[in-house]
Order: C-alpha cells, then sequence, then structure tokens
C-alpha cells in the first residue's frame, strides 16, 4: 500500500517482491542448491548425507483448514493499513505449492512432476524433513482455537485505551505473554506489536507509521517459539537417525533453503 510504503524503507530500505518475480527464483533454485552443497562439502568437509534441511510451513490456513482473509483485519487492526488479500494470499499459496515440491525434487524425492535437468541431479543427498508440515496445516497466522473461537477472536484485536481515559478494550496490554500457547503458530503484526513495541529513534511518538513500524519489523509473519519447538523436534528424530545414537553433536548442521 502507497501508505505504508515508507516502512520499507524504515526497515531496511527492502520490500517484497511479487510471486511472478519468486518464480524466476525458484527456476534457479536447483543450481544454488548445488551450489550450497558443493561449499558445505568444498569448503567445511560436511558429506551431504549429515545435511539436514527442513522444509517450509505453512503460514496461510485457518482454523478449518481454509485460507486465511475471512476476517481480513484478525490480528493486523495494529494500523488501519494492514489486512490480508485472500487473492494476493492465493497467489502465495500457489508458489508455496509449487516451490515444496521443488524442494523435494531438489533433494531427489521420488515424485511426479519433476523436471528432468535439474543441477542437482539424482538430488542433493541432504535429508529434507517435511513430516512436520502437517502440524501447521490449521493453524496458520489468523488460526483461531476451535473450541474458542470468539475468544481468541477478541485475544486477537489490538487492545486500545478510549479518549476519556477508561481502561484499554478488550483488554490490557499488561495482560500479554508473547510465549504462552496459542492456536496460531505465528506471529501477528498484533503480536509483534505488543511484544516489542519497537520505535524508530527519531520519529514522533505519534507518527502514524510508528505501530505499522512496530507490527511489521518486530517478528510478524515469523513462527512463535512453539512453532520453532515443532520443526525442532522432527528435525532431531532425523538427526539422531543420521547418526545412529541418541545424542546430536554440533557438527551436524541444520539449514533451511535461502
Amino acid at each position: 500500500m502507497a501508505d505504508l510504503a515508507p516502512v520499507a524503507g524504515l526497515t531496511g530500505y527492502s520490500s517484497r517482491f511479487g510471486p511472478h518475480v519468486s518464480r524466476v527464483y525458484l527456476d534457479v533454485l536447483d543450481e544454488r542448491m548445488k551450489a550450497v552443497k558443493e561449499a558445505l562439502r568444498d569448503g567445511f568437509g560436511v558429506a551431504p548425507v549429515r545435511v539436514v534441511q527442513s522444509s517450509y510451513e505453512p503460514i496461510h490456513f485457518d482454523e478449518t483448514g481454509a485460507l486465511c482473509g475471512g476476517q481480513p483485519t484478525l490480528g493486523m487492526d495494529v494500523h488501519p493499513g494492514l489486512k490480508v488479500s485472500r487473492q494476493r494470499l492465493q497467489e502465495t499459496a500457489d508458489f508455496l505449492r509449487d516451490l515444496l515440491r521443488r524442494l523435494e525434487c531438489i533433494a531427489g524425492k521420488n515424485r511426479a512432476g519433476c523436471p528432468a535437468d535439474l543441477a542437482t541431479g539424482a538430488g542433493t543427498g541432504f535429508t529434507l524433513v517435511t513430516d512436520h508440515i502437517p502440524e501447521f496445516a490449521r493453524r496458520g497466522l489468523c488460526a483461531r482455537d476451535p473450541k474458542r473461537a470468539l475468544a481468541d477472536s477478541i485475544a486477537m484485536r489490538m487492545p486500545r485505551r478510549p479518549a476519556n481515559g477508561d481502561a484499554f478494550k478488550p483488554y490490557s496490554p499488561a495482560a500479554t505473554l508473547p510465549y504462552a500457547h496459542r492456536w496460531r503458530l505465528f506471529r501477528t503484526p498484533n503480536d509483534a506489536f505488543l511484544a516489542a513495541n519497537t520505535h524508530r529513534e527519531g520519529t514522533p511518538l505519534l507518527d502514524i507509521l510508528q505501530p505499522a513500524y512496530a507490527g511489521l519489523y518486530s517478528g510478524a509473519i515469523h513462527p512463535t517459539a512453539e512453532a520453532h519447538a515443532i520443526v525442532a523436534d522432527h528435525v532431531v528424530r532425523h538427526v539422531r537417525t543420521i547418526l545412529g545414537r541418541q545424542d546430536a553433536p554440533q557438527d551436524v548442521l541444520e539449514s533451511r533453503a535461502q
């Protein structure tokens, strides 16, 4: 959005690009992963069979398994310009589907539709961990606890104090627990703002972009601590299998495809 464009400058003078650009990178991902494999082997002496690579988790599903966006501002009302567009989210979901498939092809998993001329040939030899993905299928950015959906909807709103000086509504920000268990496994902009309230030095406290800056710069759209733990639990099982013993030493590398 044009009114949020300055936030890109505040957060490092970079902005996101659309799926059409991402697909250009997707077409050369096999070459990049081949380079990673060679760098680990030749530069660090890490054999491909000792590399554990975790795949990406879906962020875009609600508690029913449907695409987020039914309530566009759920978890995002820290700034009036933030909302979820189902159309844009569907584009991203389509790209993620193709990315995950390509990662499996690059790793060497036998599946239909893999290009025949990938730079990684029969595969990188890395262990690509995908068995954690189903645990995220109904716990995306907008997901609420199915047993208390209304309460979760209220808890995902941004607390504000009325102009008359009454108490914060619908709850006090002092009650926010950044590491509490939640059904959703990703931080919303509201979560990020309440956890850190990052403020750019030299900018007026009441500047209209401050909430957007704080909400987008402080961990929003990233996995929660619980989500990281879920991924780690799955990864460590593969690590132990590779090592053939219970304790995993530090020289085993867990990497994400970049």
